[in-house]
């Protein structure tokens, strides 16, 4: 609520209603089988951190919450149990890992907008690596906390064992989308889509590594 209370609605344009149906509509269907476990994790950071580095914090709170939510009536409708409160919880995940994300870089590095657009490179690269740890740490850790608790397990065990495994993922998705950032702004806007090929092709051989 507080995202979109102050989402700056002037500075949203077409691309950005581009970006965020193409992360709800496609990046949401590039999901992983947690190993072991009756979960996944979706593979659409990239886009997720696209939105971040180019509207800011509070559109990709929105936009990754909107996108767990849709995860999460995919698998409904294609039969996997999913409660309403674990419904709840993935959306409250992907808005809290993703707001202490932007607020980490907001606190490190200042405003997000002109650092990724006219930052320099090592810092630009340095902010993208923080940006993929917090948020791996944070929702890592409290998928987690709640999956352990589910399952009456210890939360570390759980942790090492299910969800360390998708750090990658988040590194992954944190350089493509500081890539795409620098092609929206050397080339035009709609080259981002170039890198799409790269992500399903990260998807499919993380797909096999992990499972």
């Amino acid at each position: 609520m507080l995202s979109a209370y102050a989402l700056p609605a002037q500075q949203l344009d077409f691309r950005f209603v581009v970006i965020s149906f193409f992360t709800i509509g496609f990046g949401s269907q590039l999901t992983i089988q947690i190993p072991r476990a009756k979960a996944h994790f979706s593979v659409s950071d990239a886009f997720v951190f696209l939105i971040l580095l180019l509207y800011g914090g509070e559109a990709a709170i929105l936009v990754a919450a909107a996108e767990a939510l849709f995860t999460s009536l995919r698998f409904r409708r294609s039969g996997i149990t999913i409660r309403a409160d674990g419904i709840l919880f993935n959306c409250a995940l992907m808005a809290c890992s993703t707001s202490l994300a932007y607020w980490t870089l907001r606190f490190a590095f200042g405003p997000i907008v002109p650092l990724a657009r006219y930052g320099r490179p090592s810092t630009f690269i340095t902010a993208l690596c923080l940006m993929a740890f917090v948020q791996f740490a944070a929702n890592s850790t409290l998928a987690a906390v709640y999956t352990a608790y589910e399952s009456n397990k210890p939360v570390w065990p759980t942790w090492n064992e299910h969800y360390f495994c998708s750090s990658i993922t988040y590194f992954a998705g944190a350089i493509i989308s500081g890539t795409m950032v620098r092609l929206a702004g050397g080339f035009s806007f709609y080259a981002v889509f170039a890198m799409t090929p790269i992500t399903a092709i990260a998807y499919l051989t993380l797909r096999r590594y992990i499972n």
